[in-house]
């Protein structure tokens, strides 16, 4: 029984991108999205993403969670999800809960 999986991109040698799926009963929830700083810009995030909504839907589970930082809803609008929700506060960031169902 899975209740957390670790998706890791690598690169050089070296883990440059993270993210981990937490599995609940309805929906799989995607957090701790991170991309090494000197490795943002080059769609890395957008491939691990498309990669953990592909394998969570190959695993039987086509439906995909996350709670996203305000400013950076568009990126995960790109990759099918949508806000719903009011705006709330985590960490002192605002951030809107997103879907792919």
């Amino acid at each position: 029984d899975m209740t957390a999986t670790h998706i890791v991109g690598i690169m050089d040698g070296a883990v440059v991108a993270v993210l981990r799926v937490l599995w609940k009963d309805n929906y799989a929830k995607i957090g701790r999205v991170a991309v090494a700083e000197h490795k943002r810009g080059l769609g890395l995030g957008a491939r691990l993403i498309r990669f953990a909504v592909e394998y969570v839907t190959d695993k039987g589970q086509p439906r995909c969670y996350l709670e996203s930082q305000s400013d950076k809803v568009g990126f995960y609008e790109r990759l099918g999800f949508v806000a719903f929700g009011e705006e709330f506060m985590d960490a002192g960031i605002p951030h809107r809960k997103m879907r792919n169902y």
